[in-house]
């Protein structure tokens, strides 16, 4: 195996047609056939993760579903902007 991305996506709908640009998977150091990587689930209900692998046999994708639900509310810090004139 040469590469291997992963990228969430909505599982059915538009955002399942047109997935954002995937992140690439780390290979260990210890185990080169382990990969590993980070993903952020933004939004709630059912989500795909796809995982393409690029190899020697040519490139392949699976998915695995998952249903998103939010744990915990995220508030923002208010935001002050400043305006600096010369």
């Amino acid at each position: 195996m040469t590469a291997l991305t992963v990228v969430p996506m909505r599982l059915t709908g538009p955002g399942s047609k047109l997935p954002p640009t995937p992140d690439p998977a780390e290979r260990s150091a210890v185990d080169p056939q382990f990969f590993t990587a980070s993903l952020w689930l933004m939004e709630r209900g059912s989500l795909q993760v796809r995982i393409a692998v690029d190899g020697g046999r040519g490139p392949a994708s699976l998915s695995v579903p998952c249903r998103r639900t939010r744990r915990r509310r995220s508030t923002c810090p208010p935001v002050s902007a400043r305006c600096c004139s010369a």
